[in-house]
């Protein structure tokens, strides 16, 4: 009720009360009845760039006054300073918060993130970077560049393949790793890396290029990640199909086979499971595997069937079989899941025998 900022901050430009005594505004006010004994005031709103009044930055004395133009300038340029040096203060918070958030994130991911300089020392390594290669960051940071954990044979390959593909010698150090970055060739590329205590694990990298504004690079960011699993796993499913197909063909001569995949698709059936079923394999692949199905068995026989198998485990027992013609047959059943790494079923393979 009794600050002259109230009404500096309703205007758009430098207010002046040259003696607040001659100002119906003000003459009353206890400010100017007694302490601080006001009588010159000047005041300029501050505006954020958005055009919000978020302040005022005002002068006053206890004597009379009148500002000269020169001096209302100088004040409406000192607002628009305050205004600048608030923005910046908020902008240095908003930075740093950033800074705070994205050094999170790289220390919470589970992949290794590491930056360098232009020339690849190392700027930054990842707590994943440091458990996947077992060196502490301090030992990185600074000191070293990439090449030290990554396979020297593979590094000397990979600068001669882009020697010869590019037309200019590639060094086989931190240059083979970055050189197809540099040209806006983001690829994905596997690398053996080479842990601190010797040994060695396949890894998937990719490497961006910093630029700053004129183009100019200012450093690289490497993302990799440990695909040891995959590769057993992909090892392990070729296994796994190789051992199929032999089962299947020394079974084919002997048994009634079908193989579905884990929503009881049919996915292959031998010449004994087309002969006794009537559908040719045309007829069989692709379809649910309930196509014979007699409707003979009670839902808790199905449903005990279907919780066995899914739970990983092998099922035995009797079933009872429609052929396409509409007469039945009875086939004693073994139904054995085909699991992936985490235990899940992804085919099942149920060999039957004919006991009609």
């Amino acid at each position: 009720e009794i600050a002259f900022c109230a009404h500096t901050i309703l205007g758009d430009d430098v207010m002046e009360v040259a003696n607040a005594l001659e100002d119906d505004r003000f003459r009353d006010n206890p400010l100017v009845a007694g302490a601080p004994d006001i009588r010159f005031y000047a005041g300029a709103p501050l505006f954020t760039p958005e055009g919000y009044a978020v302040g005022t930055l005002c002068v006053i004395d206890r004597v009379p006054r009148h500002l000269a133009p020169e001096q209302r300038d100088a004040l409406a340029r000192l607002s628009r300073q305050v205004v600048a040096q608030l923005e910046l203060r908020l902008s240095n918070r908003r930075l740093k918060q950033q800074a705070v958030f994205q050094q999170s994130i790289l220390d919470g991911a589970a992949a290794g993130i590491i930056a360098t300089t232009p020339e690849g020392v190392i700027t930054h390594f990842n707590p994943a970077a440091e458990q996947m290669l077992g060196y502490a960051a301090e030992e990185m940071i600074g000191k070293q560049t990439p090449a030290a954990f990554h396979d020297a044979a593979e590094r000397t390959a990979r600068a001669q393949e882009l020697s010869r593909k590019l037309g200019r010698i590639i060094e086989p150090g931190f240059e083979a790793i970055v050189a197809e970055a540099c040209l806006g060739r983001n690829k994905t590329r596997e690398w053996t890396y080479v842990r601190k205590d010797g040994s060695r694990f396949p890894g998937l990298l990719s490497v961006s290029v910093l630029r700053d504004e004129p183009g100019r690079i200012t450093g690289f960011i490497g993302i990799f990640r440990d695909v040891t699993a995959q590769r057993q796993a992909s090892t392990q499913r070729a296994a796994n199909l190789k051992a199929l197909a032999d089962f299947k063909g020394a079974l084919d001569e002997h048994a009634i086979v079908a193989i579905t995949d884990a929503r009881g698709k049919v996915t292959y059936v031998n010449e004994k499971c087309c002969v006794i079923s009537q559908y040719s394999r045309d007829e069989w692949l692709g379809q649910d595997h309930r196509i014979v199905s007699s409707s003979y068995h009670a839902k808790a026989f199905i449903r005990g069937l279907w919780e066995t198998i899914r739970d990983g485990r092998v099922w035995k027992g009797e079933i009872k079989n429609r052929a396409k013609d509409g007469s039945f047959y009875w086939v004693a059943t073994t139904i054995v899941p085909v699991l992936a790494e985490d235990g899940t079923p992804v085919q099942y393979i149920a060999i039957r025998t004919d006991i009609t």
